[in-house]
């Protein structure tokens, strides 16, 4: 097994090597194999078999069923080619997720004559089944988990097909210029009033404000007690939290010092948490790393910052 594995790697360091990634591929003569199955080698077994008794018996119709299922053979061999030789594939762009995610490679897939039975996948084991009909684009998700924050390259993907026959597999491996980039995974922990700056440890951090009402927004992690609307939530419409004009003013910070007895990846996954609460709930939230601060804002690009930040914290981004 580990033989077997290693023998994959280096197949697929090779292809890493000759074939550059690129934002669109199309299947020609060059990059598509093709090899008999085990059904296949089985099937030119039986021909073997008939031509040999055809020749010791001298028999006609030996030779006749001989050379009718050896023309077979080779037709389903021009067959299983052309079922994949023509095919455009492009890389799609792939949303961000968090470390212990699947994330989605998205691609597309278009051709000028219908093909079947085509199987993609980042694993052979694992694949995805479709025809293709043609001059009809069709969008494909393949998932991928990630097990590391930053930026992850696509792996190699496999697209494969036996059709008509299955005595033949014609696949080819294809390397894209594609990549998602993960965030930390958000692990709640520690205490709200330490991630205010000194100025405002004086306000509680359940107050939201003593000005006017202003809304009801969906409950989230962290919202204390007095900030829940219990007289919405008996007549069963749901835990809601009261909003106030007056804390928006409010400014918070995601201090990288917060809490200097975690781990690298344990300050990054609770700095996480935190920004994905106070964008929930509306927060003017900023960020402080080493060398990197984020002044406070709100909104879905300042959120979408503030995790970039977290993502690459240490690989120079």
């Amino acid at each position: 097994m580990a033989n077997r594995r290693s023998l994959r790697g280096r197949i697929q360091a090779w292809l890493v090597n000759r074939y550059p990634g690129q934002a669109v591929i199309r299947l020609t003569q060059k990059r598509i194999y093709i090899l008999p199955t085990l059904a296949g080698s089985a099937y030119l077994l039986v021909v073997l078999l008939i031509l040999l008794l055809a020749v010791n018996y001298q028999n006609n119709l030996a030779y006749a069923v001989c050379f009718t299922l050896l023309s077979l053979f080779i037709t389903a061999i021009l067959h299983t080619y052309a079922n994949l030789s023509g095919l455009e594939t492009r890389g799609l762009l792939t949303e961000p997720v968090f470390v212990g995610d699947e994330a989605c490679f998205r691609y597309q897939l278009n051709t000028d004559r219908a093909l079947f039975q085509l199987g993609l996948g980042f694993d052979k084991a694992e694949c995805t089944t479709l025809d293709l009909v043609a001059n009809r684009p069709v969008n494909v998700e393949i998932p991928s988990l990630c097990l590391q924050r930053g930026w992850q390259q696509a792996d190699l993907l496999y697209i494969g097909s036996l059709y008509p026959l299955g005595l033949f597999r014609a696949w080819s491996w294809l390397r894209f210029e594609q990549s998602v980039l993960v965030y930390p995974k958000p692990v709640a922990g520690g205490e709200i009033e330490a991630l205010r700056g000194a100025e405002q440890h004086k306000h509680a951090v359940g107050a939201r404000g003593d000005d006017e009402f202003q809304e009801l927004k969906s409950y989230y992690p962290g919202a204390t007690k007095s900030s829940i609307a219990w007289k919405v939530y008996a007549k069963g419409h749901g835990l809601q939290v009261k909003e106030h004009q007056g804390y928006a003013g409010n400014e918070l910070w995601l201090d990288w010092d917060s809490w200097p007895e975690l781990s690298v990846e344990a300050r990054l996954s609770r700095l996480c948490y935190w920004a994905l609460v106070f964008s929930q709930s509306g927060s003017r939230f900023g960020l402080r790393l080493p060398g990197k601060q984020i002044a406070p804002a709100t909104g879905i690009e300042h959120k979408k910052n503030v995790l970039t930040q977290l993502a690459l914290y240490g690989e120079g981004g």
